[in-house]
């Protein structure tokens, strides 16, 4: 119940205009009763009158949507709003386009940038508004590049690839970008002195090309199209056993620019050993194996020596793939070398820290009853 107080600040006459405050915070939206009656001086209640309360909610505004577009991609945000009806909307999508006032409308972005897109609802008690940062972007051109390697006509994958004097070596290259517009890409190749290019032929763009480099550039080549182009060597003879043909692809505005390496080893000569990866974690505990693995090239056989750090080796044929555990912690140097009955060797080293093995978890807890003697005294 709330008390009624005189509007001129005193109950002194026979009639009097009165006033309450009631508290709606706890009644639910809608229509509500509310009971009145008044009392005089002698403690005499009159009779009740009955009045109706129309709670109302104030606008509370939110939408949800994709707020991350492409060009051409429509915006088509969820409505979240609540508040009591009739709400009316109104949209701006924040690039300068007529306000739409649907519930959930449609909009669709004409260029690229960042727009804040702003949700007015209203009614009879008031406005309230929501706004959120839509972005509409081109995404980053993304190449696809296929290689293909054929050595006198016939296609190879091997590494190394093995060559001899007066052999052909063919490079076929096919290269698709996706992407919203034309691109702008290059191809740039160097080869080694016992290489000489012997043509490069494309189907896009055009070719620069030096006595060991060359670039193969398209500016404005169409998007999502397959684009090919084809470099022709030949094997000269000179004093070399091992040779690397490098290949660098730039792609305007794209995130990775992907490169490539050929090596090239000559068949007649004693084939040198080269190690292309080392791969080990840079820690491990104690007691805990560790693992290792090395990718080798070369003439065969090869021979693989560890060195663990520790002073402990371990030596022996085609040991590409090792397990060692450390007795104590420390940092220690993991050092690989290997040779070929060329003769050639090559090293490499990766640190290795080994840790204290984890503490062992706390023991389960134990529980203990603990029993009394009760003794009962029988009164007489």
């Amino acid at each position: 119940s709330y008390p009624l107080s005189p509007a001129d600040g005193a109950f002194d006459r026979p009639q009097e205009t009165a006033q309450a405050i009631v508290d709606t915070s706890a009644l639910g939206e809608g229509r509500h009763i509310l009971f009145v009656r008044g009392q005089d001086a002698d403690g005499n209640w009159g009779p009740v009158t009955a009045a109706f309360v129309q709670v109302a909610i104030a606008p509370q505004v939110a939408f949800t949507g994709d707020l991350t577009l492409l060009p051409g991609e429509p915006l088509s945000p969820t409505n979240l709003t609540t508040g009591s009806l009739p709400l009316s909307y109104r949209w701006d999508f924040g690039d300068g386009s007529p306000p739409s006032y649907a519930v959930a409308p449609s909009h669709t972005y004409t260029s690229t940038g960042l727009f804040t897109v702003t949700l007015v609802a209203t009614n009879f008690i008031g406005s309230g508004s929501a706004s959120h940062v839509v972005s509409v972007y081109l995404p980053p051109p993304q190449p696809t590049w296929l290689q293909e390697v054929y050595v006198n006509g016939t296609l190879t994958d091997a590494v190394p690839i093995v060559v001899w004097p007066g052999d052909t070596i063919s490079i076929a290259d096919h290269l698709n970008i996706s992407a919203a517009t034309g691109v702008t890409f290059s191809l740039v190749v160097t080869w080694p002195m016992p290489l000489t290019s012997t043509g490069w032929l494309t189907s896009v763009g055009g070719i620069s090309m030096g006595t060991s480099a060359g670039m193969w550039r398209a500016s404005g080549a169409p998007a999502h199209t397959w684009h090919a182009a084809t470099q022709t060597f030949e094997v000269i003879t000179s004093a070399w056993t091992r040779a690397y043909l490098t290949r660098a692809l730039t792609v305007e505005g794209a995130a990775a620019q992907p490169s490539r390496r050929l090596i090239l080893d000559r068949g007649d000569i004693c084939s040198p050993v080269e190690i292309v990866a080392l791969q080990s974690p840079s820690f491990v505990t104690v007691a805990h194996p560790l693992s290792a693995t090395a990718s080798v090239i070369g003439e065969m056989p090869i021979t693989y020596a560890w060195d663990f750090g520790d002073h402990t080796t371990l030596v022996g044929i085609a040991l590409d793939s090792i397990s060692h555990t450390f007795e104590t912690t420390g940092i220690y140097t993991l050092t690989l070398t290997v040779h070929n009955p060329c003769p050639s060797s090559q090293s490499k080293r990766s640190p290795i820290q080994v840790l204290s093995p984890p503490p062992d978890p706390p023991p389960d807890p134990v529980s203990y009853a603990l029993y009394l003697p009760v003794l009962l005294k029988r009164e007489p």
